[in-house]
């Protein structure tokens, strides 16, 4: 019960920061459209940067099991990595970037997650070798150049999924995010080259 209340409250937090932001909306705002009482808000977190470092952490456990469901997954190498890009673009989007943004921008997010950086490095370290592993299956099933390292291969495609951190990949020349997935997906696994006919 406490852990599912928890959840509703991360729910209703993250619509409000998503509609109205973070400095604009009030822990009471919170409570009220929880539907549950300020203390009990208090109880789960006893303050607003609390909550919000609570979403981050979520954010980071939603990403890691996408990954480790889509990595297990008998789709090829290449749908696999596909699946991660639309995971990060699609399915966690807006509120996706909006955290990120709040923790580089937001002085007390910041240090907020700093007490936990260890932590949440290491689970992220976790994830990228996931990644790591599918870039080594691909190289071994022919689809990707041995002669590139797997680690840059790594790297670049990481910071791919970090795009969102400045811009919303939707801003881009009126693309859909399903057209940037794709563009992003194509211009990562075949390059910028114009094919011959």
């Amino acid at each position: 019960m406490r852990q599912q209340r928890a959840e509703l409250i991360l729910d209703v937090a993250e619509e409000l920061f998503a509609k109205k932001g973070y400095h604009d909306t009030s822990m009471d705002e919170i409570a009220i459209h929880a539907g549950i009482a300020k203390g009990t808000l208090y109880q789960h977190f006893a303050r607003k940067v609390d909550l919000a470092c609570a979403l981050f952490e979520r954010s980071i456990t939603l990403f890691e099991q996408a990954v480790e469901r889509i990595s297990v997954s008998p789709l090829g190498t290449r749908a696999r990595l596909e699946a991660i890009l639309s995971f990060i673009y699609q399915q966690r989007g807006s509120s996706h970037m909006q955290l990120i943004q709040l923790a580089s921008t937001n002085g007390e997010i910041y240090r907020g997650l700093q007490e936990k950086k260890e932590m949440l490095y290491e689970r992220l370290r976790r994830t990228k070798a996931r990644i790591q592993v599918m870039f080594e299956e691909g190289k071994t099933e022919g689809l990707f150049d041995p002669t590139i390292s797997t680690e840059l291969m790594t790297r670049l495609f990481w910071h791919m999924l970090s795009l969102s951190r400045r811009e919303p990949l939707g801003s881009l020349e009126q693309l859909s995010v399903e057209e940037g997935v794709a563009q992003i997906s194509r211009l990562f696994f075949e390059g910028t080259m114009r094919r011959k006919p």
